[in-house]
């Protein structure tokens, strides 16, 4: 392992890449880290209900803030001015900023009765927390390619800590308090609102008022991200959400914290530390875009397999072990959960390899092949839970057919990676 991970890091282009790579994921793999570490106080402290509570709130929001931007925030980076980088920061924060309040009206007059039509009533009391959410989401991860564009890799990774710490501390505190379900949205909230005013002091004159014109002009030179990447990031966050809703949909609040327990154990530390990868892979292949195209696909190709083997097979062997540990780990009512992380476990492999490299078809403007990958996904797993539901499997055979479906998909992934760059040979 530690050869393997020594050789990923003197692989890459004059180490610069690594050591960036390196930075984020430090903060991002210690924030979680106290997360993971205080699961077996907060699965003592908080039932598997409250748990799921928390799992429908957590996608919920992600799926929203997804589209809250038009992801504009993806083509910070890609402009050489920073001036017109800026324009599309602002603009991505007050399109969120205006979708998180038109959602919240919307939900002031009809949580309860939608919430309840999608079988997830008991987020309805909670229902304030989800414009807050989505807006806290969408300005950090603008925010954030900000600062990849300029550089600010020890910032992020700082605000990555932070944010863990504040997580744990506010959930820790509010369990010992006995106010519930409550404890863990507040938790969330105070986690995701850290490091944002960090990063906002890294951008020059942010708060000035904006350029209309220099804004319009900027929405259109980047059409494409709003055409393609908003749809396309939708369907992206609902192939990974859907198991989240699926489970309390179809299962129950209890089942649903059981899925959200393997994704904060295994699930979210490799999610997390792929985003730094990804973060940082992003701004290098469009320099290599820029500078030597002709190395996208060798450079590629070498990411993929250190990937593979500094943390995909580690993550099999770990889900196996781990599994079997969760009753004494977490207690009793826990136990299932450490069945599922089990069989989960080469989707989690699989999607640590694989997905940190999809900015390869954001760089080469191939958005319209992320659009086709993300249909393709969500028809396997959506096809994966139709038979669940139809055969009557319980939670572990739904987790079986998940694992599968999402597996297959990020392998087709890597196959459209290689196409891209290949033709870039010709």
């Amino acid at each position: 392992m530690k050869k393997s991970l020594s050789g990923l890091w003197r692989s890459l282009p004059g180490g610069a890449f690594a050591r960036n790579v390196l930075v984020i994921a430090s903060g991002s793999t210690l924030g979680q880290f106290l997360v993971v570490a205080a699961s077996p106080l907060l699965t003592r402290l908080y039932t598997p209900e409250q748990f799921g509570i928390l799992g429908v709130y957590m996608a919920s929001i992600l799926l929203l803030s997804g589209v809250s931007t038009l992801r504009y925030e993806m083509a910070i980076p890609l402009p050489k001015e920073d001036a017109a980088a800026k324009h599309l920061l602002q603009l991505a924060l007050g399109l969120s900023l205006g979708f998180s309040l038109i959602l919240g009206l919307i939900l002031f007059w009809g949580a309860e009765a939608l919430l309840r039509w999608l079988r997830w009533g008991e987020l309805a009391p909670y229902a304030a927390f989800l414009p807050l959410g989505t807006f806290l989401i969408a300005s950090y991860q603008s925010l954030t390619f900000w600062a990849v564009r300029s550089g600010l890799y020890q910032d992020i990774a700082a605000t990555r800590l932070w944010q863990g710490l504040g997580n744990v501390i506010t959930q820790l505190v509010l369990g010992l308090i006995g106010v519930g379900a409550l404890g863990l949205l507040t938790g969330d909230a105070v986690g995701r609102s850290a490091g944002i005013t960090r990063l906002a002091r890294g951008v020059p004159n942010l708060f000035q008022r904006p350029d209309l014109k220099a804004l319009r002009e900027a929405a259109s030179r980047y059409k494409k991200f709003p055409i393609w990447s908003t749809a396309s990031t939708f369907i992206n966050r609902l192939g990974l959400q859907l198991p989240q809703l699926f489970m309390a949909t179809a299962f129950g609040p209890r089942e649903a914290g059981w899925y959200l327990l393997t994704q904060r154990v295994l699930g979210i530390p490799t999610s997390l530390v792929g985003q730094a990868v990804a973060q940082v892979f992003l701004n290098r292949i469009a320099e290599i875009r820029r500078e030597e195209p002709d190395r996208a696909l060798a450079f590629y190709l070498n990411i993929v397999k250190r990937m593979a083997l500094v943390g995909g097979l580690p993550i099999l062997f770990l889900g196996i072990v781990l599994g079997g540990a969760f009753g004494w780990l977490f207690g009793e009512e826990w136990k299932t959960a450490g069945r599922m992380v089990q069989i989960l476990a080469p989707m989690f492999a699989a999607q640590w390899t694989f997905s940190p490299t999809s900015q390869i078809l954001v760089v080469f403007e191939r958005q319209e092949l992320q659009f086709v990958w993300d249909v393709l996904r969500l028809a396997l797993l959506g096809s994966a839970l139709v038979y669940v539901h139809f055969v009557n499997f319980d939670v572990v055979g739904a987790a079986i057919a998940i694992s599968m479906a999402m597996a297959i998909a990020y392998f087709v992934l890597g196959a459209i990676n290689y196409s891209v760059l290949r033709s870039q040979l010709h």
